[in-house]
Order: structure tokens, then sequence, then C-alpha cells
């Protein structure tokens, strides 16, 4: 979650970096037309016109730039949202898994308590220990419980 907060802080950084140097590049692409204006290169109607296509461009510009960024982190989010949706569901079908374990225990001891038949034997192969990897903590920090 540390690295997650870092990248959120630093996304929403370079976001503001970007929304803070769009008034300069707007600056910036207006320097020429006021100086054609100033040396009387183009009239006041022109200028006007540079003027207010200067914010557009400047925008368009800047969604070239951050537009991947905004791509990015929105994959990210879902990515993490799915991720803790199927940690979610996972620790939720852990538990039931161990309830159900725990009440198949308690049933099989109440049965075994009552006794067997001394000439029973299984019909198949009893499985001893466990499948491989069984127990091995899962995830980052194991059950996360």
């Amino acid at each position: 979650e540390m690295q997650r907060a870092q990248l959120e802080d630093r996304v929403a950084k370079a976001r503001a970096a970007s929304e803070a140097q769009l008034e300069a590049r707007v600056a910036e692409i207006l320097k020429p037309a006021l100086d054609e204006w100033a040396t009387s290169a183009i009239d006041t109607a022109e200028l006007e016109r540079r003027k207010a296509a200067a914010p557009e461009q400047a925008k368009e510009e800047r969604e070239r730039r951050v537009g991947p960024l905004d791509t990015a982190h929105d994959a990210f989010k879902e990515a993490a949202a799915a991720r803790e949706e199927a940690w979610e569901a996972f620790a939720s079908a852990f538990v039931a898994e161990q309830t159900a374990e725990g009440e198949l225990l308690r049933s099989l001891e109440a049965v075994e308590a009552a006794g067997q038949p001394t000439n029973w034997q299984p019909t198949r192969p009893v499985h001893r220990g466990q499948p491989p990897g069984y127990g091995a903590p899962l995830g980052p920090g194991g059950l996360g419980m």
C-alpha cells in the first residue's frame, strides 16, 4: 500500500505541474504573435484570433504529454481494484473452507467415536499428507488476515 500511495502522490504532482505549465505555455505560444503585432506585422484582429487559439493549442500539447499518464493511471487503478476484489474473494473462500473443514472434522470425530466395524477397509487409497505447497503463505504478507 505504501508503494501505491507513493505512486498516487507522484501522479498528482505530475498533473499539478502540468497544469501549472499550461499558463506558461500559453504565454510562450503568444510571444511571437505579440512580437509580430508590436512590429505591425499583424493587426489586432489576428492577435486576438491567435490569443483565443493559444489556450487550445497549449491544452492539446498538454494532452499529448499527460494523456498516456492518465491512461496508465486508470489502468493501474482498475488492476489494483481487481486485485483487491480477488483478494477479498480469496479471504472469504478461505474462511468458508476453514469453517467447512472444522464441521467435517467434528462430523468425522463423531462417526469415529461411534466406532467402525473391525473389517472396514477404505475403497480407495487414503491420501496421507498435503499436496505440495499446501499451507504456504499466499500473496503479500501471507493471508493478509
